[in-house]
């Protein structure tokens, strides 16, 4: 990101509470406009500046992997949506899963040719939360499609967004090449997701943080990186 933009994200952090968020929604060219945050909040969903469609990840994550996302890559995304179609159009090959019926039936019905999506159905327990922060150790079928789904070559990024993310984490990381990245959102919810980046660690992977707004979102939520030496990424 430009420096200009380093500094409005910097303020919306800092000063959000006395309403400066507001004064840089109205400014032409701001941050806010430049990342899609304004298009994002009228529709109520993620779009890019121009009105695509653009991941639920943090604003400074997103320009991250828009910088480093290669036409060479591959990526396999846990949880689908508008970020699929994003993906495709910067990566080689996308494969997400998704457990819920009905976003799947909308999801598979607007997809690029390189990209695909596959149906891997989950009951609720209790509310959406419990669902995503599901137990260590008891992985749903959900969890392991990546073994059974990816022909071939293991994914160059792995996106954990969907649910059972602990045991999503837990399976990659036992299973990836050294070279494969992989992106968890929503690490704000630390002690939930704690054991998962525990195993990270002790798998020998690093981590790359970034603390930031989601398109069309108030509140501030944090996206890490985690990637070990010689990743595809080169970070």
């Amino acid at each position: 990101m430009t420096l200009r933009a380093n500094l409005q994200h910097f303020a919306v952090r800092a000063f959000g509470a006395v309403g400066l968020k507001g004064v840089l929604l109205a400014v032409p060219g701001g941050y806010l406009r430049q990342t899609g945050w304004m298009r994002s909040a009228r529709a109520r969903r993620p779009l890019d500046r121009s009105g695509l469609s653009q991941p639920w990840l943090t604003m400074p994550a997103v320009a991250f992997l828009d910088e480093r996302l290669r036409a060479d890559l591959t990526l396999f995304e846990y949880g689908s949506g508008g970020s699929t179609a994003w993906y495709a159009r910067r990566v080689k090959q996308i494969t997400a899963v998704e457990h819920d019926r009905h976003w799947y039936d909308i999801v598979r019905g607007d997809l690029p040719a390189n990209a695909s999506v596959r149906y891997f159905g989950a009951e609720p327990v209790g509310d959406f939360l419990k669902l995503v922060f599901r137990p260590l150790g008891d992985p749903l079928e959900y969890a392991n499609s990546i073994l059974a789904v990816v022909e071939g070559d293991y994914p160059d990024v792995v996106i954990v967004d969907g649910i059972d993310r602990l045991n999503c984490i837990a399976v990659v990381a036992d299973t990836a090449p050294n070279s494969t990245v992989i992106v968890v959102d929503n690490l704000e919810y630390t002690v939930e997701l704690a054991p998962a980046i525990d195993l990270l660690r002790e798998r020998g992977f690093r981590y790359l943080g970034f603390c930031g707004l989601a398109p069309g979102e108030l509140r501030l939520s944090n996206t890490g990186i985690f990637y070990r030496a010689g990743n595809c990424l080169g970070i």
